[in-house]
């Protein structure tokens, strides 16, 4: 055998070395990416990969602690080589680390993640729901821009250290320190001038309330009395909301409101074939009579109340002016394609291809007319799982820790970035 040039025997050595690195490299899962509590309470980096210089981390666990003494919040960094992909992109998993470490007091969900992936080539700020007033996603986008070339160029100690230190000067500003610690946010003076306004403010909003409540407790010609109640509703529910703004006028109107709608008529209309008033038929008259006056179809789109049939009866020349309108349960049922009928149900469905974190599944629904049984399969698409992983099981994790985070839950707040 030839012996192999210097070189090539560089290169060679070199290529196994690599090789060797990249084996042996550990690919973290959610539940076993190591927490900083392990080593202490008063710890909040998890740099397993040594991707952090050690004087950078202990800067930034002497950093993160000041700042948790000053405001409450949990801010937790945490640098890895690579992690489990097969089912995560790097904000999913650097949520669901998140919930699962529970980071931020749980009575107030003031935590923060500020996550790097290095072999992904990625950085991600994951805030708690109850601190994304304080640190929007575009003010996380902010920190993220004005130090990504940092880590561009893989200066990693940097990067992560100026990240930090900008998320800590906005939330040790005066004014959000007050509301992380007490709850409290600066109020502005309310004087005469907003007063006033408020005053006529409330004034054209009565005038517009009592403009719409004769408009719909009148109705219009056609509509029973069950339609006026149903079309006054929402109105009556606006203006108990108002009330509580506006006490005095509102609450008056409110009362009489509800009590108007109790006792509304039905509004009659005009007999097409003789002009004369009509009345509506009573329920138990066109119970009777339903069978000779609607199609098998419509009788069973009103058995259903898919559909509605209103029976308008003309005492005059005996005639009957039939109303179709949607059925309290029309959303229930879908149109069936073989006889035309509002009848269409879901009997089943199954799941043909299960969901995951990537990739949406599929189910096959089983659909049944209710009037000729007519039955068709539907193909449906299943949404991928999304991530709601909770920190669940904290007596497992306790067991064996000197610390924890506080057990805090995010929704997804924050931003992210490729370098």
């Amino acid at each position: 055998m030839r012996p192999m040039k210097p070189i090539k025997r560089i290169i060679f050595i070199l290529t196994c070395l690599g090789t060797s690195i990249g084996i042996g490299a550990e690919v973290y899962t959610v539940e076993t990416v190591p927490s900083p509590k392990d080593r202490g309470q008063e710890y909040y980096v998890s740099n397993p990969d040594a991707i952090l210089s050690a004087e950078v981390a202990d800067t930034l666990d002497a950093m993160l602690r000041q700042l948790n003494h000053a405001t409450n919040v949990e801010l937790a960094v945490v640098a890895l080589d690579q992690y489990a992909d097969s089912q995560y992109d790097t904000y999913t998993f650097a949520l669901a680390l998140f919930n699962y470490w529970g980071i931020g007091e749980a009575d107030k969900n003031t935590g923060v993640l500020v996550f790097l992936a290095r072999k992904k080539r990625d950085i991600q700020i994951i805030t708690g729901s109850g601190i994304e007033g304080i640190l929007t996603d575009s003010k996380c986008r902010e920190v993220i821009d004005h130090n990504i070339h940092y880590l561009g160029m893989d200066n990693f100690d940097q990067g992560i250290l100026h990240i930090c230190e900008d998320l800590s000067d906005i939330l040790m500003d005066d004014k959000n320190r007050a509301e992380l610690m007490l709850g409290w946010k600066p109020k502005s003076t309310v004087s005469t001038h907003i007063l006033m306004w408020l005053c006529i403010i409330g004034f054209l909003l009565m005038v517009w309330f009592s403009t719409m409540a004769y408009q719909r407790l009148n109705g219009k010609p056609g509509q029973t009395a069950e339609d006026i109640q149903d079309q006054s509703e929402n109105l009556q529910t606006f203006s108990g909301c108002m009330a509580f703004m506006f006490p005095i006028p509102f609450i008056f109107f409110y009362l009489f409101y509800r009590f108007a709608r109790k006792h509304v008529k039905s509004v009659p209309i005009n007999c097409p074939q003789c002009g004369a008033l009509t009345t509506l038929m009573p329920e138990e008259e066109r119970a009777a009579k339903i069978s000779s006056l609607l199609r098998k179809q419509e009788q069973v789109e009103d058995k259903l109340q898919s559909y509605k049939y209103v029976i308008w009866h003309c005492p005059q020349c005996e005639h009957n002016e039939i109303d179709k309108r949607k059925g309290a349960q029309y959303s229930t049922y879908r149109d069936c394609p073989e006889c035309g009928a509002r009848a269409m149900k879901e009997r089943w469905r199954i799941t043909t291809v299960e969901p995951t974190f990537s990739e949406d599944g599929e189910q096959l629904s089983t659909q049944t007319c209710l009037c000729c049984n007519y039955t068709q399969q539907v193909p449906l698409k299943v949404d991928r799982l999304s991530v709601s992983m909770s920190r669940g099981g904290g007596g497992h994790h306790g067991s064996h820790r000197s610390g924890s985070f506080g057990g805090g839950h995010s929704s997804g707040g924050g931003a992210g970035g490729h370098f």
